[in-house]
């Protein structure tokens, strides 16, 4: 220990736990004192609990001691209110005694004559509760039906001050958030005295309405709430399961390998489905199950019937569960059986035969034409295939028979072979539907066929020229006639759209010939007609015809004639009417190769040829509809080469003292003379004047010829033709010789009289004024 003498001083350190400092210490008058202060240094208190509601009345406050600490002070207040109340001194542990149920903050501070400590970390308590429920456990069911009542329990415990009595003053009713289980309190069957447990049994009602609700449940006092509701729980509220719409895909299936496939709905209140199928055939023996899937919106299984046995009506019944109820729908298929085909009636379309080989049928022209109609009975009239098959095997036609339909036709099968000859053909019948025909239900028999002949062609042909003759010839397509493949034929020709003209009757080697007038059939097309005869054993319920509409062409003129020089200067064509009585025929003529005339609907023409004497074809084309006739009728025609003379014209002379005239005389003829006779008097030779082709010749007119109308005839006799060699001209006049005497004459000129030396630029302009007398006349110059 540190010493010093009165008066005197020395420097001290705090060594003691909980405070720190140093300072002089200094000795006086018998006491001593220190020059500086030391402070408190002790650390804040740890482990400070406070009860949570295990006493009444009163919160404990504990904590572990600090060193150097001489007492404690404990701050406390009521959580959530601003000052803090302080309580010194405090040795170990304190107890707030309080009935306020309320939570507190409390505080520890360590203390001791230097000061005080860090403050500890605050911590929180409370009194019991006089009722304090604690929630222990429960047994809810987690599925209920909706709508239905049903019971739960609870187990909670008294750790409040206060005991529940029965009575109905403490009770459970639904937490804040809970689903609507109903109004009924849960009430415990005696009283719970503190820190003992109960068990409530809950009468409940499930909501109407499924769903998921939360279920919790509140401790109450006088509809008072205390402590905390029960954990939740989510109990599952379900409606009823249903199972609507069950469908099979095949009401009726044939399939022995097929699948029926089944489809349903049931509704969001079906936790499971499952399925099973039996049939009546065997009943459970053969019963399966099925796990529906999900399938587009719907639940669906397959029924593959190859995992069953037997046919007939199959049930299906689905049923549909959840954990509070369950539900069924039903449903059946009939997995059918077949009957073999029955081939009820076979109709002749063509014809049949009745030969050695039984009834046969006969085939039609071209593959197209059907040739038998086939009733057949079946299963549930379902789709069948028709099928022929060739002796080789191979199918040579066949038919749908369509669902429901009660027959079909077969188109005809052709073969190579002679006409009418019979082959022996299959005919197979069976199920088309692949569905049917896994059931392999077939019937087969045999059908005996005959071959009409075809490619047949009657050929309808004119012979040119009078009278009309038609000629039908039969042709296998472009070849002639094979009587081995077309067998023997009949023919006719009638008016197309009218009468038969003739008769049927044999064609000896594919030909016949028609006897047919013209006169009533211009411009009329003709039906040929060849019909097939077939053997005596064989019926057509058809005639097997064959024919060919032609026009009747366009026969030539009859008695085209053309004059061989009977006339002088032209040749006259003349001809007739191809058809006695025929309207609407017109003509071109041709003279040699030059036509000469076209459109012509007269009977004659007369021609006047370039060359005289020379001789020419002429050629009459008759056309009747725009169509000509292609026959080749001519005759030929020409005129004289030298023609005897002719009188070109005759009048009296101005005086009338005498007549003259104009001759045609060719110089071809050898010679040639004239006589004349006045009105029947005697022939008087007349002269004829000149050397060319033209000549005159006068005749004289005696004075004492009276005045009057008067006949001249001139003879002309000719050497050197034989037409018209003497012919006789008629020459008519008048004479009147007062009109050629004149009293006075003057000559005018534009009207008026004419002066001496006159100039005119025309004749015309000059006239004649005369007293008497007339036939005087002028002619214009030429320019």
């Amino acid at each position: 220990m540190p010493t010093t003498q009165p008066g005197g001083s020395v420097s001290v350190t705090n060594a003691s736990t909980g405070a720190v400092g140093s300072g002089t210490a200094y000795c006086s008058g018998g006491n001593w004192s220190v020059s500086a202060p030391c402070t408190a240094n002790m650390a804040a208190p740890t482990a400070i609990a406070a009860t949570q509601g295990t006493i009444a009345g009163g919160i404990q406050v504990t904590w572990g001691s600090v060193a150097g600490a001489s007492s404690y002070q404990l701050s406390y207040r009521k959580q959530g209110t601003p000052s803090w109340s302080v309580v010194n001194g405090v040795s170990s542990g304190y107890q707030l005694s309080t009935m306020d149920e309320s939570v507190f903050e409390f505080m520890v501070t360590a203390t001791n004559g230097a000061g005080s400590g860090t403050q500890s970390s605050v911590v929180t308590g409370y009194v019991r509760p006089q009722i304090m429920p604690l929630f222990v456990s429960q047994d809810i069911p987690a599925n209920v039906k909706a709508g239905t009542a049903f019971t739960g329990t609870q187990v909670w415990n008294n750790i409040g001050a206060t005991t529940w009595t029965t009575g109905g003053a403490f009770y459970l009713g639904a937490a804040t958030g809970s689903g609507d289980f109903g109004a009924a309190p849960g009430l415990f069957p005696s009283a719970i005295a503190q820190s003992q447990t109960g068990t409530s049994t809950l009468s409940l009602q499930a909501p109407a309405t499924p769903g998921t609700y939360s279920f919790s449940r509140q401790f109450f006092k006088t509809a008072v709430p205390y402590g905390a509701p029960s954990t939740p729980v989510q109990v599952r509220v379900w409606g009823d399961p249903t199972c609507t719409g069950l469908v099979v895909s095949h009401p009726i299936i044939y399939d022995i390998n097929g699948v029926v496939s089944v489809t349903f709905t049931a509704n969001d209140q079906t936790a499971t489905s499952t399925a099973t199928v039996w049939s009546d055939v065997n009943g459970t023996d053969d019963q399966k199950t099925y796990a529906p899937a999900s399938a587009m919106g719907k639940l669906k299984f397959d029924v593959p019937l190859n995992a069953h046995t037997g046919f007939g009506i199959y049930h299906v019944k689905v049923d549909v569960s959840n954990p509070v109820a369950s539900s069924s729908c039903e449903v059946q298929f009939d997995h059918r059986a077949i009957a073999p085909p029955d081939v009820q009636l076979l109709t002749a379309l063509v014809g049949e035969s009745a030969g050695a080989e039984g009834r046969g049928f006969v085939v039609g022209q071209a593959s197209s034409n059907p040739f038998v109609q086939a009733t057949i009975g079946r299963t549930d009239g379902l789709a069948l295939m028709i099928e022929l098959l060739s002796p080789q095997g191979e199918i040579a036609s066949s038919a749908t028979l369509g669902a429901g339909t009660a027959s079909a036709s077969l188109p005809s099968p052709r073969w190579e072979g002679a006409a009418w000859e019979v082959a022996t053909f299959k005919l197979r019948v069976r199920y088309s539907g692949a569905d049917a025909a896994s059931q392999s239900q077939v019937v087969e028999q045999n059908l005996p066929l005959v071959l009409s002949p075809a490619g047949n062609r009657v050929l309808l042909t004119f012979a040119p020229g009078h009278p009309l003759v038609a000629t039908t010839t039969m042709a296998l397509q472009s070849q002639p006639y094979d009587i081995t493949k077309q067998g023997a034929w009949t023919s006719k020709v009638g008016v197309q759209g009218g009468a038969d003209l003739d008769l049927l009757q044999a064609m000896p080697a594919g030909v016949r010939t028609h006897a047919l007038s013209y006169d009533a059939l211009y411009g009329q097309t003709l039906l040929a007609t060849a019909r097939a005869e077939p053997p005596s054993t064989v019926t057509l319920v058809s005639p097997l015809e064959v024919t060919s509409a032609v026009k009747v062409p366009v026969l030539p003129v009859r008695g085209l004639a053309a004059t061989d020089g009977t006339l002088e200067d032209i040749v006259r064509v003349t001809w007739e009417v191809p058809a006695q009585g025929g309207t609407g025929f017109t003509y071109e003529l041709f003279r040699d190769d030059v036509q000469i005339e076209s459109g012509k609907s007269l009977l004659a023409f007369d021609d006047t040829p370039p060359t005289r004497g020379k001789e020419y074809r002429y050629r009459v084309v008759a056309i009747h509809t725009a169509v000509r006739d292609t026959a080749d009728v001519s005759d030929t025609g020409f005129v004289p080469a030298c023609r005897a003379p002719r009188l070109v014209g005759a009048s009296v002379n101005a005086d009338m003292s005498r007549i003259n005239g104009l001759l045609e005389r060719w110089t071809c003829l050898v010679g040639s003379t004239a006589t004349g006779s006045l009105d029947g008097g005697s022939d008087v030779p007349v002269s004829i004047d000149g050397a060319a082709d033209y000549r005159s010749f006068t005749f004289p007119l005696a004075s004492s010829v009276p005045d009057g109308p008067h006949l001249l005839k001139l003879r002309l006799v000719s050497d050197g033709v034989a037409l018209n060699a003497d012919r006789t001209f008629d020459i008519p006049f008048t004479l009147n010789r007062a009109s050629i005497s004149v009293k006075s004459l003057s000559i005018t000129y534009n009207g008026a009289p004419a002066v001496p030396g006159q100039e005119a630029n025309s004749i015309g302009r000059f006239g004649i004024k005369m007293d008497g007398g007339s036939g005087i006349g002028f002619a214009e110059e030429l320019k």
